[in-house]
């Protein structure tokens, strides 16, 4: 049987996939979901490109930019 989540339950799971940091098995573990369902959402809801993404190894809340000049 199919399990139907509502849009903004899909929509912050996306957000949680991609923005806090986690592995996406750890955040779908966290969203009991499965692996390929988030996978499937975060493909056809990219996160929204307002909201600033945590990349894998950042050392920030944010991503690095490369438009600073070293000190």
């Amino acid at each position: 049987m199919e399990t139907r989540y509502p849009d903004e339950f899909r929509r912050d799971a996306v957000r949680t996939a991609t923005a806090m940091g986690l592995t996406r098995p750890q955040a779908a573990s966290d969203l009991a979901v499965g692996l390929s369902t988030l996978n499937m959402w975060v493909q056809k809801h990219p996160p929204d490109e307002s909201v600033p993404t945590r990349r894998h190894g950042a050392s920030g809340p944010y991503p690095r930019t490369t438009s600073a000049k070293p000190a």
